[in-house]
């Protein structure tokens, strides 16, 4: 008896993994779709859907610097005089579906620390996270396949209500919405 509960312990086991193998195979292999496989745009031509939900948009000079592949986009403002709205970051999930914006605003610098308020829009839970917070000068780091991922690390000194973050952006005569 006891050699039965144990070959039906091991069945049962080799059963899980082989069956949460295929699973993850088939996530990966047809639910795990880039941006550009889904067909789905996040980028400039979503700035007016971006207009409805009042986040900020993508001007026409910001640069891109991730591929469409991949699930993470991080346009980059080009004009680097502070203050600034210096970045828009967007985030897809498994099947390209936007899941989250940030944007960070650079508002001064003290010798290799910025100082920024980050304003995020989290589509699934819609819901705002407003944060004060110091960084490093951004890290570049070339990836294994050629592509120039960035890193910067990161403190959050407070996060904010929304009205302290505008006030705090409207101090440095910077606008959350970049558009009339």
């Amino acid at each position: 008896m006891k050699k039965i509960l144990i070959g039906i312990a091991i069945l049962l086991c080799v059963l899980f993994t082989a069956t949460a193998g295929i699973y993850f195979y088939y996530v990966e292999k047809y639910e795990a779709l880039s941006y550009f496989e889904a067909g789905t745009d996040y980028t400039k031509i979503y700035n007016k859907e971006r207009m409805k939900r009042s986040l900020p948009v993508i001007p026409d000079n910001w640069q891109n610097v991730n591929p469409l592949h991949f699930k993470v986009q991080n346009w980059m403002n080009p004009d680097y005089d502070l203050p600034r709205h210096a970045e828009k970051t967007v985030v897809a999930g498994l099947k390209a579906q936007i899941e989250q914006e940030s944007d960070r605003y650079e508002l001064w610098k003290e010798d290799s620390t910025y100082y920024q308020i980050r304003i995020k829009y989290d589509f699934i839970r819609d819901s705002w996270l407003y944060t004060y917070v110091e960084t490093i000068e951004p890290n570049i780091f070339e990836k294994h396949n050629g592509v120039n991922l960035r890193t910067t690390v990161w403190k959050t000194l407070d996060t904010l209500s929304s009205e302290q973050a505008i006030d705090s952006l409207k101090l440095y005569e910077l606008e959350r919405l970049n558009y009339n």
